[in-house]
């Protein structure tokens, strides 16, 4: 019987302990840097492992641009309305964080399969967005440009919270996960 086997990994760390005059400080300390090493690994929640993928409609590609639509063909990529990746669902309408030099921010146009199911990329139409410390909150909207991203690329791998339509025509989107 394995009883607690999720606090096998602090008991090894009891047992190989000399010192128990702070015990719960060593194993917290011990715990923190174990678990800062693994987060720093490139391999931290990267297995990639790709789960429902909805095919979206035929018509979703027509309403992006001509430059998008060619590299949607060219990589033979097959077009969808949401995939589950590493347990995080993307869909369309979410805003994701993308990798650029200031805190740049996209809204999920569609979600593409690439290399037979192994890559999942996403079509972002970048959101021009400007940030108020007040509400620690973007204030965004649409612009003309579009991208393809690969998941792995973006700043941080959840979606973000938004709020739709609370300032007017704008969305506020919410520096949490959705």
């Amino acid at each position: 019987l394995r009883y607690e086997s999720k606090h096998a990994f602090l008991k090894a760390l009891v047992k190989r302990n000399k010192c128990f005059k702070n015990i719960c400080k060593t194993i917290a300390r011990k715990h923190q840097t174990h678990m800062a090493f693994a987060m720093s690994s490139s391999t931290y929640m990267a297995t990639g492992l790709v789960a429902d993928f909805k095919v979206a409609e035929e018509n979703v590609v027509q309403k992006f641009p001509s430059h998008i639509q060619a590299s949607i063909v060219d990589k033979e990529l097959e077009v969808g309305e949401e995939v589950r990746v590493d347990n995080v669902q993307y869909q369309i309408k979410n805003v994701v964080m993308l990798e650029d030099d200031d805190c740049a921010l996209g809204e999920v146009g569609a979600v593409c399969l690439g290399d037979a199911g192994r890559s999942v990329c996403l079509v972002v139409n970048v959101l021009q967005s400007t940030y108020d410390a007040h509400t620690n909150a973007y204030t965004t909207q649409p612009t003309e440009s579009w991208r393809i991203v690969g998941v792995e690329t973006l700043r941080d791998f959840k979606p973000l919270y938004y709020v739709s339509n609370a300032v007017g025509c704008c969305r506020v989107v919410v520096l949490c996960h959705a």
